[in-house]
């Protein structure tokens, strides 16, 4: 009757009903895979990440919540979580230990590690992160993250990233990223090469912007107001 009460509450939006008495089976049965179960999915709708990230390893035990459901909800809280400002290094070190193995590469996972890392001002180890999925997942996000890394050593940088053209040649997110580190390496017709290129593929404000950016550096005014025009213009549509 309470795990009823409690499925009830749960689709109604009653979620401190719900909790209550989710709490109250497992006051009898701490491992009941039901109430494991509607647990999590209260949780999740409630965006209570660490509650949730903790409870993970007993559902996974004992809540007979499908394996693709569960990897969701471990995406899903342990991003979150990165996400959140990190006292320190450290404390990021920790949280990721806490993430399954197998989900460690899972290209949404490693982008929020990476951002964490970038925040923590440990820009390389970002860069090996990302590095790292790449060569086994492939994800525009983590492709546009990589073009927009400082790193302490921009040639090797636009060196892997050209290895993965060889591979993707016509991939508008890795040219862009390709594009934004050779400005940084200041490569500047290499860089408009590149830019431009990803815009033959896929016009974005983004690209537009980039190229505007690299034209009023090198003083071509018209060529800057151009494309800084042509990105508003397609910003402006885009948006809602």
């Amino acid at each position: 009757v309470l795990l009823t009460q409690a499925e009830l509450q749960l689709e109604d939006g009653q979620y401190a009903e719900a909790l209550a008495s989710l709490n109250r089976v497992r006051e009898r049965q701490p491992n009941h895979a039901r109430a494991l179960k509607l647990l999590g999915d209260l949780h999740q709708r409630r965006g209570e990440w660490q509650p949730l990230a903790e409870l993970l390893p007993l559902i996974r035990r004992h809540g007979n919540v499908p394996t693709e459901m569960l990897d969701e909800w471990s995406v899903a809280a342990w991003s979150n979580i990165m996400a959140a400002p990190q006292t320190d290094r450290s404390a990021l070190d920790r949280v990721w230990e806490a993430v399954p193995r197998h989900l460690r590469r899972e290209p949404r996972l490693s982008l929020a590690r990476a951002k964490a890392l970038i925040a923590c001002g440990a820009v390389d180890d970002a860069e090996l992160e990302i590095r790292r999925t790449l060569n086994e997942d492939w994800s525009e996000a983590l492709v546009t993250l990589y073009g927009q890394l400082a790193v302490t050593d921009p040639a090797a940088q636009l060196k892997r990233i050209e290895a993965w053209l060889k591979e993707h040649p016509e991939d508008p997110a890795l040219l862009l990223a390709a594009g934004r580190t050779c400005v940084r390496h200041q490569l500047w017709g290499k860089a408009r090469s590149y830019f431009e290129a990803s815009l033959a593929l896929r016009g974005s404000p983004e690209t537009y912007r980039a190229l505007g950016q690299l034209m009023a550096q090198l003083g071509e005014a018209q060529s800057a107001s151009r494309a800084f025009e042509r990105g508003l213009s397609m910003a402006t549509t885009t948006t809602p």
